[in-house]
């Protein structure tokens, strides 16, 4: 798991209005919405790998992968939607460019 991925979900979810973010933060805490976040980053960037070398996207991971990401790979009880990264990248791709 990158460290770096686990950061950059984390700051978008701190930067953006995800209500299933907000609505599992309220409810569990701080700590614990982090190491939710923290088990996302692997899936997350593995499904950016795909993106980006078999799918054509081409923008940044922090700015643009990460909160896209979350808003399709993330449930609404803020678990992953997703079992293989494949999946998740043709899912986040499917509106891309939003």
């Amino acid at each position: 798991m990158s460290t770096e991925a686990a950061v950059c979900l984390w700051e978008a979810c701190l930067e953006n209005t995800f209500q299933h973010y907000t609505r599992f933060r309220d409810q569990h805490g701080a700590a614990e919405t982090r190491s939710r976040v923290i088990a996302f980053a692997k899936q997350c960037e593995a499904a950016w790998k795909v993106a980006h070398e078999k799918l054509g996207f081409d923008d940044p991971f922090d700015w643009e992968w990460c909160p896209r990401f979350l808003r399709v790979a993330v449930s609404e009880d803020f678990t992953l939607k997703f079992k293989y990264a494949e999946a998740a990248a043709l899912a986040v791709m499917k509106g891309y460019p939003l």
